[in-house]
């Protein structure tokens, strides 16, 4: 099959999480990250870094014509994390929760709620905020791929029923061993109100979990970046100089 061309799917493979390096603590370029998309049969994915929208444009410039490419972010909030999905414009992060969501709204975009009870996922949010928030979010996620505990992600599904919000699976990849281990399968959407309506009718696949030993080196591997980031950011405002 060409790159250019695709054969036409009533469903689509779609992974809503997933990070480039462009992310402090991941692994893979936005090209290397699409190849592998590309081999493993996906239709779409949602890329949702930490530091902005640059590895989501990257993405999408190098991808085939009928692969979506779904511009995101996820962003720490004072109550932990969420994604931004649409977005037009990178999302700064440390502000309260309520207003974080605004900012994504006020662009058109989608907010959801990643790994909200995981106990692997330290910037979870936990189902007291979430059900605090709940009508201002559009959907939840209630597959995980780096969460080692499936009954979190039962939980999760319980909640998100009980709030009566759309479920949603990423594989939280990190790097490109770790692509394809959750996705879900939506009928084809364009924009917003046809994502979501075919998300609520959507089913969420879970393949197999990131081990806790890839997450942890990952984690490690990107320590030295996070030193320069922050040896950068001092440097910015004149810290050394005092």
């Amino acid at each position: 099959m060409s790159m250019s061309q695709k054969i036409d799917n009533k469903f689509w493979k779609v992974d809503l999480h997933l990070h480039t390096w462009k992310s402090f603590d991941a692994w893979g370029s936005p090209a290397r990250m699409l190849r592998t998309l590309l081999d493993q049969g996906f239709d779409a994915v949602a890329v949702t870094d930490h530091a902005g929208l640059d590895g989501a444009y990257e993405m999408a410039d190098l991808a085939p014509p009928w692969f979506k490419v779904i511009i995101g972010q996820e962003i720490y909030t004072c109550e932990g994390e969420i994604i931004g999905l649409f977005l037009t414009r990178p999302i700064n992060n440390a502000s309260s929760i309520e207003k974080t969501i605004a900012a994504i709204h006020e662009q058109g975009g989608l907010v959801g709620i990643p790994h909200p009870v995981s106990r692997v996922a330290r910037s979870r949010i936990g189902s007291r905020a979430l059900i605090k928030i709940s009508e201002l979010v559009d959907y939840v996620e209630v597959v995980n791929g780096r969460n080692n505990h499936p009954e979190d992600d039962g939980f999760a599904f319980r909640l998100s029923k009980k709030l009566h919000l759309p479920c949603s699976a990423g594989s939280d990849a990190h790097s490109p061993s770790s692509v394809g281990n959750a996705y879900n399968l939506m009928e084809p959407f364009t924009d917003p109100s046809t994502f979501l309506r075919s998300l609520s009718m959507s089913v969420q696949i879970s393949v197999k979990r990131t081990p806790l030993l890839v997450s942890a080196i990952s984690f490690a591997l990107a320590i030295p970046r996070i030193i320069l980031a922050a040896y950068s950011q001092l440097s910015d405002t004149g810290f050394f100089n005092i």
